[in-house]
């Protein structure tokens, strides 16, 4: 972790205030490779499911359950953002921070990625500093990219 900023820290996917999984002799937390699918245009988009918050309450997202939904920052669509920050800074920078652009704050779900997974599965994920990269997908009524 030499590369880490200091005062940040990589997200390990424990649940805040539990220990992060030890990694084995033979796999790091750095380079363990989980066999996920990936986000391809004109496939089915990778199924999710991540705590979130919304409206002011920690919730979960489940892309599956927007089936029949057209998933897109437009009128008559449904948005979901994700980040590596957990649900409660999400509900932090909306309460202190973005009711102040937006009347009532965010109206979409800001689901939490810690562990970086649906980044991945999507493209996204930044390894070496353990961030996602802004991406946009747009996501037809039959769940496909």
């Amino acid at each position: 972790m030499a590369d880490q900023p200091q005062g940040c820290a990589r997200t390990t996917g424990a649940v805040m205030g539990e220990q992060a999984p030890a990694a084995s002799a033979n796999e790091s937390l750095d380079t363990k490779k989980e066999n996920t699918m990936t986000a391809r245009v004109g496939q089915k988009a990778p199924d999710f499911e991540a705590p979130a918050y919304f409206k002011g309450k920690f919730t979960t997202v489940k892309l599956s359950d927007f089936l029949g939904k057209w998933v897109l920052q437009k009128l008559g669509v449904e948005v979901i953002s994700v980040s590596v920050d957990s649900h409660f800074v999400h509900k932090m920078w909306n309460d202190n921070e973005l009711v102040k652009m937006v009347d009532g704050g965010v109206p979409f779900r800001m689901a939490s990625d810690q562990a970086g997974n649906l980044g991945r599965a999507y493209g996204v994920y930044d390894e070496s500093q353990g961030i996602e990269l802004r991406g946009r997908f747009i996501i037809d009524p039959d769940g496909v990219i």
